[in-house]
């Protein structure tokens, strides 16, 4: 009986854990959703366009980038730019990455489980003047030839964010290049 005792506190001591857990995940997620709501509110303003720009143009000073199936701004924490070039209020934004990112198949490993390839079209619009750059299509990179998994494991496998192909193709100029 003391053993059963013993597993039914572990099992309650262990489900506590998880409870905690996902709600402080929760509640990181509503905080950064609650930080991005008054951007969300200016979409309509940044994505106005007013004319085409013949060239590519990189995004400038305090940047957003936007989802553009949902025209809502990802987190900030989701890229890898300086805290200089993120804004601090809606009024600050001065450039807007706007992006459609899918995955494509490239092929696939002995277990079944997919090579995928992330592809994404960007486009720089600056806030400003409502001028609107495209950029094309990029790709991230190739995931490994070979994975090594347990047996029975089918989760896919991914290369590189094509977002960095962006940044490696001058499509964000941060505020300490700029300066020098």
């Amino acid at each position: 009986m003391d053993f059963i005792v013993k597993w039914i506190v572990i099992i309650f001591l262990f489900g506590g854990f998880v409870y905690y857990m996902k709600s402080q995940e929760q509640e990181r997620e509503m905080d950064a959703q609650a930080k991005l709501a008054p951007y969300n509110a200016e979409i309509e303003r940044y994505l106005l366009r007013r004319s085409v720009a013949k060239a590519r143009i990189p995004a400038r000073g305090n940047v957003i980038f936007v989802d553009e199936k949902t025209r809502r701004v990802d987190k900030f924490a989701d890229y890898t730019i300086s805290p200089y070039n993120q804004p601090n209020s809606p009024n600050d934004v001065d450039s807007v990455v706007l992006h459609n990112c899918e995955y494509e198949q490239v092929g696939s490993y002995a277990n079944g489980s997919k090579a995928l390839q992330q592809v994404c079209s960007f486009t720089v619009i600056d806030v400003a003047s409502g001028a609107w750059s495209k950029w094309g299509e990029l790709r991230g990179s190739i995931p490994p030839e070979e994975i090594k998994r347990k047996r029975g494991s089918t989760a896919d496998e991914t290369g590189g964010r094509a977002i960095y192909s962006f940044f490696s193709a001058g499509g964000l100029v941060t505020r300490r290049n700029a300066s020098e």
